[in-house]
């Protein structure tokens, strides 16, 4: 039933052709195998982990070579496997945006207001931390930040102290550990990509032409 489960909750992050998705996935699956193996009480079950995740590895192989022989499927994959899209990279491209947003929310304290990142780039962050200093402001933004480093502290005790959590901890740390890498993306994107220049970074959100809280709310029905 565990088996049948895990395969249709799979199933269903492959069909979202969303790359975080898949990343956050392999990352989180990769985190729990390790934690399973490393605190797993006997040799025995060191194997029985181990031959759970080859069965696992193989039996995806064998599923993404079926789904890969629908054309749709395939063509969508193909395109979406690519790790730099059209929209992604540029100044103005979804990273970019993250970017060149941080010294706007530095200079606002309560942020941008929920949904109000569209009005000042072309599209949502895509990023669960700089949507939370984006939609919150700082006070939200820490306490997100907060509550995402005391569960992954409370769930990293919990895989290596023998309590009656134990067995559960790899599983629900490894989410919340793998969650983190978020909070790097835009600043590893970064490093890849040439850092905003004045005339194309901030200097693209003219400060005269961002829309104050009391004009972004006359403009919503």
């Amino acid at each position: 039933l565990s088996a049948f489960c895990l395969l249709i909750m799979m199933t269903g992050v492959f069909l979202s052709f969303s790359r975080g998705a898949w990343g956050v996935a392999a990352g989180a699956l990769m985190l729990c195998i390790f934690l399973s193996f490393i605190t797993a009480p006997s040799r025995r079950m060191r194997m029985r982990v181990i031959m759970i995740a080859l069965s696992g590895m193989a039996l995806f192989v064998i599923l993404l070579a079926i789904a890969l022989q629908f054309d749709g499927i395939r063509e969508t994959f193909e395109v979406r496997a690519s790790l730099n899209q059209s929209y992604d990279s540029g100044e103005t491209g979804r990273f970019g945006n993250q970017r060149r947003s941080i010294p706007l929310l530095l200079e606002q304290p309560n942020g941008f207001g929920p949904y109000g990142f569209r009005d000042y780039f072309p599209e949502d962050p895509h990023n669960t931390f700089v949507n939370a200093f984006a939609s919150y402001g700082w006070l939200g933004g820490i306490t997100y930040l907060t509550l995402i480093m005391t569960t992954c502290l409370v769930g990293w005790t919990l895989v290596f102290r023998k309590t009656r959590y134990r067995p559960l901890a790899p599983f629900l740390c490894s989410s919340w550990l793998d969650l983190g890498s978020h909070a790097c993306e835009p600043a590893l994107r970064g490093m890849a990509e040439s850092p905003p220049s004045a005339d194309n970074g901030m200097a693209s959100v003219d400060k005269a032409n961002r829309p104050t809280m009391s004009q972004r709310t006359a403009s919503k029905p």
